[in-house]
């Protein structure tokens, strides 16, 4: 047990909370309000409110990886055939450090193989993944 403990306030966004555990190498932040307890906030409630949806984790849909997409030009192309294709895409993100600045895109429907033949048109190199 911990005596010194780490807290955050209702009001502290996600990013700040999960840096104020990180910085303090701890596991869970002790939600606090007015000197009065009202929670806890752990790192497993950042991974299954956060972390899982934007990676697609226990998801519908399907996962596309557009390689080499992260400049605008070609986010603009990946997004005109998304908007051509009339899929929803539940979310989008981009690794870092990686060099070629790929693109991780969750769409809403699991029939993703016309949006990855689209974008290969466009001259981008584009699969499917699970």
């Amino acid at each position: 047990m911990k005596t010194n403990v780490v807290t955050v306030n209702p009001d502290t966004t996600i990013e700040r909370a999960t840096e104020i555990a990180q910085e303090n190498r701890v596991g869970c932040l002790i939600v606090v309000e007015d000197e009065r307890v009202l929670g806890i906030l752990t790192t497993n409630d950042i991974f299954y409110k956060v972390v899982n949806p934007l990676f697609g984790i226990g998801e519908k849909g399907k996962r596309i990886i557009v390689y080499g997409a992260g400049e605008m030009e070609q986010m603009q192309k990946v997004f005109d055939c998304i908007r051509k294709a009339g899929l929803k895409m539940k979310s989008l993100w981009q690794p870092t450090g990686a060099e070629k600045k790929d693109l991780i895109l969750h769409m809403e429907t699991e029939d993703v193989g016309a949006l990855v033949s689209q974008l290969k048109k466009e001259g981008l190199s584009a699969e499917e993944r699970g």
